[in-house]
């Protein structure tokens, strides 16, 4: 317990002197203000000047900014493990009482538990479309999976932070997912079933629809596509640290 509180002091005190990494950890908060204040203000400005209801399409703006907050602490995450890696500090961590094992549990952790926290306060704070809670319920495991995922995949294929940073921007892809489902048609838009992101939108988006018999079953393929994807990053890790 003592060597994760020192890791946690030890987070905080790098995030605040990176102005980065501390933007990175405030755009949740940011995100959720404009949504709350923004988007009411923009649906009216639409519909004066261009005569769109924008309220038509709230499902798909939220399911977009859904995604947006795992991707942020998840790149987050993974520039500091890019950091802790180029000093050898997962080396020194592994030979301590917090072990590696430990160490990689607290780092896929603590993204974990500040999206899940961050996603609902924008979904239940914003308000701009009704999901029931227990169906939120079963789609939060898939939105808190999404950080560990980035942190992973910048951590396995970045040799450094300069390459992690083009590939956080090539991550950033993943919001796009959406796109997929409302322009591609069916059965082609279920080629994006590839992508992690496409189930938390699909999911969504059925969950927000009255009567639907098929959201477990999203539910279901989504969450085991995202634990595919978790473990095999992971290994890819750990095989490199080796």
């Amino acid at each position: 317990m003592h060597a994760i509180t020192q890791l946690l002091r030890s987070d905080v005190r790098q995030i605040s002197r990176d102005p980065m990494l501390l933007s990175a950890l405030l755009a949740p908060v940011l995100l959720i203000l404009f949504l709350r204040l923004g988007i009411p203000m923009a649906s009216n400005v639409v519909y004066e000047r261009l005569g769109i209801e924008l309220t038509l399409y709230y499902r798909e703006i939220m399911s977009f900014f859904l995604l947006l907050t795992p991707l942020i602490l998840g790149m987050l995450s993974g520039f500091v493990i890019l950091d802790e890696r180029d000093e050898n500090l997962i080396s020194y961590y592994a030979v301590t009482p917090l072990s590696r094992r430990g160490y990689f549990l607290y780092r896929l952790s603590v993204p974990i538990v500040i999206s899940t926290c961050f996603s609902l306060l924008l979904i239940y704070t914003v308000q701009l479309v009704y999901i029931p809670w227990t169906k939120l319920l079963l789609l939060m495991p898939m939105i808190a999976m999404e950080a560990p995922i980035v942190a992973l995949f910048m951590s396995a294929f970045a040799a450094n932070k300069v390459e992690g940073l083009a590939l956080s921007k090539l991550a950033g892809l993943v919001v796009l997912a959406p796109l997929i489902i409302f322009w591609v048609p069916s059965p082609w838009q279920w080629l994006g079933g590839i992508i992690p992101t496409f189930w938390i939108s699909k999911t969504y988006l059925i969950a927000t629809q009255q009567g639907s018999l098929n959201f477990m079953l999203y539910v279901i393929i989504g969450t085991v596509v995202h634990l595919i994807f978790l473990k095999s990053l992971l290994r890819l890790f750990v095989n490199k640290l080796d």
